[in-house]
Formats: structure tokens, sequence, C-alpha cells
């Protein structure tokens, strides 16, 4: 049985690799993209100073090691890769390996079912895939995060040099990824203050661990909640354990301090007044998000629209783990549910750990936006919580009485996920940006004596990495740029745009241009979402006649 499960994880590793390398380089390189590839390929000593210029809001650690990869490229040369094929390979690795460590959590926490289930789920999950491809640091902050958490419950079982030292270059590192690294921290302190705060009723309600002889599966598992009964028995052992865990967090903060004056820097100079404010339905949408990706709420069977009737199932199914975890704060010598086998074990404490890891993140990021002047909603950056999504999901499922019910739940997310995963994949309406295609556009019309812009001026770095030629190219912000003066040496004007950035409203620089110049449309690329728009418009300068 142990053999036949390690084929099976190989196999889904196997399956999560394929599933990102196909059509990987076949994305345009979009913004955010293209300024990781901007930053990353210069001297590493002057990536900081670029950073500040260009208003990255993120820490430098993931742009270090992008350069390290790039410089890998002159080495593996010989091998003739495609270089954005080969850039994003990076993104996929880790992608990769975030699946392999979603397993490892889930066999601690709960079972190899359970393991298996959620590192299948999120291995064809197509919200997972589509940022496993972006060259940006998701995949690695994902990556360091479940390594943090894996060495903590490892911290928690047994303490040791060797998981303190998996604890700190997994916690560190993040902390200079990305920002909502924080949430690390958040999680794990929050759950080890539940630990504290239910520790009379977790050693009071816990179950032993009685496996069927039938069931082989459960019977090689040990039971996590009850291991974390036995340390919360002995004072002793808890104290041991403080004394790592604490100077794990401590050590792994050293990482942070350095970059302090920096990241305050970047808070004082950053505008979020740039992004819209999320709404309540977006929160419950981020499990909709979560559970099929980004292609969904175009599809419809006759008059039904099935976004919004698929986007019930993962919400009841993250509900029902939620009633089920209420067990940890029932009261001392509650017998267990009548619906538990006797010999199935209990996870409450893997349950509780994983609604912690999802809830927290959310709701943080609701409050911080609606209370503070930092808008940190994207539904992107939700991709640090896809392993806890699946692990509830999964758990949920294999509650189920009836198997022929559990075949039907696992089919419905696999048959969604390819859905949303092919459209993704094979159909440019549901790329980021269409970068590539705006420069065909203007390369196939510009004319001599023509000027290429591009507005805002940030857009101008992925353009230029397709479009190549620098003497008839200009960025442009606002209409009182000293760069405007450039407009008189040229006879016509090719701008592009992403028309509903919110920047462009601020900017008024295409009604300045409008109000002076004759204009036409040439094309505009449309895209599933607004800010991925990209508008080409002709503006004559000047008539020669």
């Amino acid at each position: 049985m142990k053999r036949q499960k390690s084929y099976w994880i190989w196999i889904i590793l196997i399956l999560s690799l394929i599933s990102r390398l196909i059509a990987l380089g076949w994305k345009s390189l979009y913004v955010d993209e293209a300024v990781t590839v901007y930053i990353s390929q210069r001297p590493i000593s002057t990536i900081v100073p670029l950073m500040m210029q260009l208003h990255e809001v993120h820490p430098p650690l993931y742009f270090w090691l992008i350069n390290i990869w790039i410089g890998l490229w002159k080495c593996l040369g010989f091998l003739k890769m495609d270089y954005l094929f080969y850039i994003r390979l990076s993104s996929v690795m880790f992608g990769t390996l975030s699946v392999y460590f979603t397993y490892l959590l889930g066999r601690k926490l709960f079972d190899t079912r359970i393991a298996l289930l959620s590192s299948f789920f999120l291995a064809i999950s197509s919200f997972h895939i589509y940022f496993s491809q972006e060259l940006r640091m998701y995949p690695l902050i994902l990556f360091l995060m479940l390594g943090s958490f894996y060495f903590l419950i490892s911290l928690i079982e047994k303490p040791g040099i060797k998981p303190a030292l998996g604890f700190v270059l997994t916690t560190g590192p993040a902390l200079v990824t990305h920002y909502y690294s924080f949430y690390i921290i958040a999680i794990e302190i929050l759950f080890l203050l539940c630990l504290v705060i239910f520790r009379k009723r977790i050693v009071a309600n816990n179950i032993p661990h009685r496996p069927s002889e039938k069931d082989d599966v459960v019977k090689e598992e040990k039971c996590f909640d009850c291991a974390i009964a036995g340390i919360l028995k002995n004072s002793s052992l808890i104290k041991t354990r403080a004394f790592w865990i604490l100077g794990s967090f401590i050590a792994s903060s050293l990482f942070f301090v350095a970059w302090i004056p920096i990241f305050l820097k970047q808070a004082g100079a950053q505008d979020f007044t740039l992004r819209t404010a999320p709404t309540l339905p977006q929160f419950f949408e981020i499990f909709s998000r979560l559970a099929y990706g980004f292609t969904l709420e175009h599809l419809k069977l006759g008059n039904i629209d099935l976004f919004i009737f698929a986007s019930i199932l993962p919400i009841v199914l993250i509900l029902a783990a939620l009633v089920d975890i209420l067990g940890v704060g029932s009261s001392a010598g509650e017998t267990p549910p009548l619906h538990t086998p006797p010999h199935t074990p209990p996870h409450k404490i893997g349950l509780l750990f994983m609604l912690v890891y999802l809830l927290t993140p959310l709701v943080l990021t609701f409050l911080v936006t609606i209370f503070t002047r930092f808008n940190i909603f994207e539904f992107k950056y939700f991709y640090i919580i896809t392993p806890a999504f699946w692990m509830l999901i999964s758990y949920t499922i294999l509650r189920m009485k009836s198997n022929w019910v559990r075949y039907i739940a696992i089919a419905f997310f696999v048959v969604f996920n390819m859905y949303t995963w092919s459209n993704a994949q094979f159909n440019s309406y549901y790329y980021p940006q269409e970068w590539k295609k705006a420069v065909s556009v203007v390369k196939s019309s510009v004319k001599s004596g023509d000027l290429v812009a591009v507005h805002p001026s940030m857009m101008s770095i992925p353009f230029h990495f397709y479009y190549g030629n620098t003497e008839n190219f200009l960025p442009m912000d606002f209409p009182d740029d000293q760069r405007m003066k450039k407009l008189s040496d040229y006879k016509g004007l090719w701008l592009v745009t992403t028309p509903y950035h919110p920047f462009m409203r601020k900017a008024g620089l295409t009604n300045y241009l409008k109000e002076k110049y004759p204009w036409e449309r040439v094309d505009e690329i449309q895209n599933f979402r607004p800010s991925g728009v990209i508008r080409v418009e002709y503006y004559r300068l000047r008539d020669d006649g």
C-alpha cells in the first residue's frame, strides 16, 4: 500500500509539471512579467535602486534569484530553449514543488488520502496553473510558505536543529520575497494561540485512534490530533517547543530587519488609490476563482448561468468543514458525531490549521484595505491560499458517506478546471495582456517619420520587449511631460494604451491629444479583464500635403 501511494504522488507531480509546461512560451509577456525581466537582467548591485526608481512595491529576493536564473541562460544556451519559456520555467518549478509540499503537509496534518486528493486538485487547478506560469514571485512565496508550515509542524512534533533550520530558511527568505509573507507569521501565531486557548478541550475531546482492520489506508497513518493532545498534556513539552519556536521566529525576522528602511520608503511612495477597493461579493467570489480560475463566468447552459451555480459548491464544502471544526470548541467529554466511523482519525487540529490558513489572508486583506489607505486586494494574491482551499475541499469530499457522491464531486471540479484551463492556455482572449499582438499591429503600419508612444509609460516595458526599435519609440505620461516637445519632429503618432487603466483618466494625455490632433482608432485588442485591453490609435501630427 505504501509503495502504491508513493507511485500516486509521482504521477500527480508529473501531471502537475506537464500541465504547467503546456503553452508556457505562447502567452505574451505582460507588464508585471516584463518589469521582472527589466529589473532582473540588470547587474545585481543595481537591482534595488532600479526597483525604487520604478516604484516596485515588492522586496528584492525574487529579482536577485531571477538575475541568477537569467545568468544560467548563457550556460544552458546549447539547449536552444525559447527565452520566454526558459525564464518562466522558474515559476513552473516552484509551482510544482508547492504541489509536493501540499502533499507532505497534508500527510502530516491529515492522512495520505486527503494529502493525495488535495495535491491532485492543486495539480489540475486552473487558478494555480495560471499563476504558476507567470514570471512573478507568487509560486516562490507559496513554496516558502508551505515549507514554513511544514517545518513548524515538525517543530511542534519533535523540536530540534533540523526543523528549526528548515523553518528559518523558508520563513526568513519569504519575508524578503513578498509582503504577503507576513501572513505566514500571522497564520502560525493564530494557530498556536488556538492550541493554547483550546488546550483543555483538545485534550478532553481527543478521540483515540483505533484503525479498522479492513482500512489499510487509515491503519498506517498516525493520528496528529493524538500527538498534539499528548504534547498539550505535558507542561515541560510545551515549554521546550515554545523555546524552539520562539527562537526560530526571531531568527527568521532578522532577514527582514535590513530591509525595513526601504520598506517604509516603498509604502510612502506607492499610489494605492489606483486600485479599486473590494466589495463584499468579491469576498465570496474568491472561492469560485480558487475553484475554477478566471474563465467560467462566460459559460452558460441555456438560460442557466453555470458560474453562479458552480460557485455555490466550494462555498458549501468549505462551510461544511467550518461546521465540523466546531467540535474543537465543544464541551469536554462530548461524544463524537454519530456519522463519524470509529476508525476515522478526528483530524480536528489539521482542520483548524487549514481554516486559519484559508481565512487569515482573506479577512486581514479586507480589513487592511477598508480601514487603511493601503489597497492590497487583488485576486492573484490569494494564490497563496490555494493549498488550504483544496485541502478543506478534499477533507469534506472524503467525509461523504456515498462513494458515488464523492466521485461526482471530484469529477465536477476536474471537468470545470479542464474547461477553464484550456481557455486560459489556448485562447488569447484570456491571456493577461497581448503586447505581442499590439506590436505586430504597429509594425505592420508604421512609416518613416512616425513616432511610436506607449501610455502609461510603465506599459512601455512589455511593448519594447517585442518592439525592439528605440529610434522612434517614446514612453509618455502627462501632457506637460518634457518628452511631448518631440512630437513636432514627427508626422504621425502611434499611441498604444491600456485605456481602462485608472492612471489614464488621472493623466489626461489622450484627451489632450484628441483635442489637438486628428486621430483614428486603428485596433483594440480585447481581453476578459478591462485592465488587459490594449488600444492602438493613430494621430496625424502634421499634414505635409
